[in-house]
């Protein structure tokens, strides 16, 4: 459906341990960029992890960055990236919103 809705960007907040990038094979998709947040602790496991298992896949289209989503930097954060908000984007927040304060 990336394709069919004309997705340039996904974001995953919360990323944890997912692997839906292989899983769904996007790294064949050169036009899209593919977003990664969570704490610092987690992207440094999970980069050793892809790193040691799936080297060299697409490195420049899956950007992974250090954030506490409970701190409002983590959007300068994503921007400083090369997000860009004017493009079609999925945001994905699979159980993550359970962590954070109602009035994040």
């Amino acid at each position: 459906q990336i394709d069919q809705r004309q997705i340039k960007q996904v974001v995953v907040l919360g990323c944890g341990m997912d692997t839906r990038y292989f899983r769904l094979n996007l790294t064949s998709k050169p036009n899209l960029k593919w977003f990664e947040l969570d704490l610092p602790v987690v992207i440094h496991a999970r980069s050793r992890l892809l790193d040691l298992h799936l080297p060299e896949v697409a490195r420049e289209r899956r950007i992974a960055i250090s954030a506490d989503l409970a701190d409002a930097e983590w959007g300068a954060l994503l921007a400083m990236e090369g997000f860009d908000p004017e493009q079609p984007t999925a945001w994905v927040l699979e159980g993550l919103l359970m962590y954070l304060e109602p009035n994040v």
